[in-house]
């Protein structure tokens, strides 16, 4: 890994995991969420992998992931990095005689352009709101399951 994508103050819904994904081109995204998906020694938070499409990876893939995960004896911590997710930027480390690169970015702008550009919100909100002739469209959300 040369690049990592980080958002903003470490926030990063998973739909805009999914956007960033296809608008960078990666190989994939892990999102540690407080979801369904079990992770953890207790299953007490969620670890999701999106493929290159932006899309969840195919069981066959985490499962995959996961066995190799098994055989695991020893990982390296990078000492030494300072960086602040606080702030947009990019941050250009060296680490053990390799270059590394830290992005922080705003996934929300990215994710509402993205969302600006499949959706006429125009349209939209003159259907919600009705015009003279024809009432208001209502709608029923039921968000049980987030």
């Amino acid at each position: 890994v040369g690049k990592l994508i980080v958002g903003q103050n470490g926030i990063f819904s998973t739909p805009a995991v999914s956007t960033i994904i296809r608008k960078y081109k990666t190989q994939g995204g892990i999102v540690l969420t407080a979801s369904h998906n079990p992770g953890g020694p207790n299953a007490d938070f969620g670890i999701k992998f999106n493929c290159d499409n932006g899309g969840p990876a195919p069981n066959h893939v985490t499962d995959k992931i996961y066995e190799i995960t098994k055989s695991i004896k020893s990982y390296k911590l990078a000492s030494g990095i300072d960086v602040d997710i606080s702030k947009i930027q990019t941050h250009k480390l060296d680490i053990d005689g390799k270059p590394f690169v830290v992005d922080v970015i705003d996934s929300v702008d990215d994710y509402v352009a993205m969302m600006k550009e499949i959706f006429d919100f125009t349209s939209i909100k003159a259907l919600l709101q009705g015009t003279a002739g024809r009432p208001k469209f209502q709608v029923l959300i039921d968000s049980l399951n987030g």
